[in-house]
């Protein structure tokens, strides 16, 4: 069975969290790498969330951007599947 490619993750993702009520955007920077891919706002609560492609983890320079966020209070996870992205989204709210 193929892998489901890392786009397709995020973009079922983004279709269910925004008929849940939140504001999902990609998140780019030019100036630093390793930010997560999207940021996602409800009710005054913003996370961030990086996406993988099936079975894959992240290059050692994501995880160390998510250490420097989660070091100054941001909330920041990574997934392989929209399903568990909602299900750790739902804890926030």
């Amino acid at each position: 069975m193929t892998k489901k490619r890392e786009s397709k993750i995020e973009a079922d993702f983004t279709k269910r969290a925004k008929l849940n009520g939140w504001k999902v955007v990609k998140f780019n920077t030019t100036s630093e790498t390793g930010w997560p891919d999207r940021l996602c706002i409800r009710r005054g609560f913003h996370v961030y969330i990086e996406f993988k492609r099936e079975g894959e983890v992240l290059e050692p320079h994501q995880h160390a951007k998510h250490v420097e966020l989660e070091r100054i209070g941001c909330n920041v996870g990574w997934f392989d599947n929209a399903d568990d992205a909602l299900q750790w989204l739902r804890g926030f709210v």
